[in-house]
């Protein structure tokens, strides 16, 4: 008797480790099949970091908001990020809350820190900020995504799906190019 339930335990401690991480990749690949796709324009990263190898890191032009002075607003708060896009049909902060929106789309993050000055604004940390890839492939993406950083006629960004507070990317494009050929 106490062999029988030792058994049924085990069977449910591994249903329960395939279950979490199947839950994991069915959550990533639902945001990537039914969320709604936004481009985020790049900026410049620093070249010089040598842990770099499976994935590049992005920094995002988005990622700062203007708001009131002496707003009520501190360091890693979370926050909800409602997003919109620029003439250009680039993703931008269209406005930044404490509470959910109900019903546009929006980021759940939180804010790297305020600037309360003249011209007040937040900066957000994305939680989409890797972007990985193949290990062959990654270090000349990151070389061509540095240069076309460093290239101020050339326009990099990453197209971001969407859906219920995450964001997942699905690819890096340079001069509309993508990264990574699927």
């Amino acid at each position: 008797m106490n062999n029988k339930r030792n058994l049924i335990l085990l069977l449910l401690l591994v249903c329960l480790q395939l279950f979490v991480p199947a839950k994991m990749i069915y959550d990533h690949e639902a945001i990537l099949n039914k969320g709604k796709v936004f481009k985020f324009k790049t900026a410049p990263v620093d070249p010089s970091d040598p842990i770099r190898g499976k994935y590049i890191t992005l920094q995002f032009e988005a990622n700062r908001f203007y708001t009131t002075i002496n707003a009520a607003w501190y360091s890693n708060q979370e926050v909800f990020a409602t997003l919109g896009e620029d003439k250009d049909g680039f993703a931008k902060i269209a406005n930044v809350s404490t509470s959910k929106p109900e019903s546009a789309d929006y980021i759940k993050t939180n804010i790297d820190y305020y600037q309360n000055s003249d011209s007040a604004y937040i900066v957000l940390n994305f939680p989409f900020t890797k972007f990985y890839m193949e290990e062959s492939k990654a270090a000349p993406a990151e070389k061509a995504y540095i240069d076309a950083a460093r290239d101020t006629t050339s326009v990099a960004y990453a197209k971001v799906s969407v859906l219920n507070g995450s964001g997942v990317i699905s690819n890096v494009f340079i001069k509309d190019i993508p990264l990574v050929n699927k």
